[in-house]
């Protein structure tokens, strides 16, 4: 990872969203919200509002770690997370 590389900041405020690079005076980009509502969805729930389910065991399979998340008529049990060392980067030998 190249250290001089500035981190990006995005604001997600009730009315606009603005983007910009740490250090800066203003932001580079300023959007106007254009819809009615906005919901911001934890990734290890997205797949149930994809697949209308409200009970489900969560697996995500990710690069660097696995991830388990039991959920009970929509609410995340967070207490019986789990996450494993078994990932696609153990599967593949490390390699990209």
């Amino acid at each position: 990872m190249n250290s001089s590389l500035k981190p990006l900041v995005l604001e997600l405020g009730a009315r606009y969203v603005r983007c910009g690079v740490s250090g800066e005076r203003a932001p580079r980009c300023v959007e106007r919200w254009e819809v009615s509502a906005v919901t911001l969805v934890p990734s290890m729930l997205a797949v149930l509002y994809a697949t209308a389910n409200h009970t489900a065991l969560v697996v995500d399979c990710g690069w660097a770690e696995t991830r388990m998340l039991p959920v009970f008529k929509g609410i995340p049990l967070l207490h019986l997370y789990t996450s494993e060392a078994e990932s696609s980067v153990r599967i593949h030998g490390g390699g990209a």
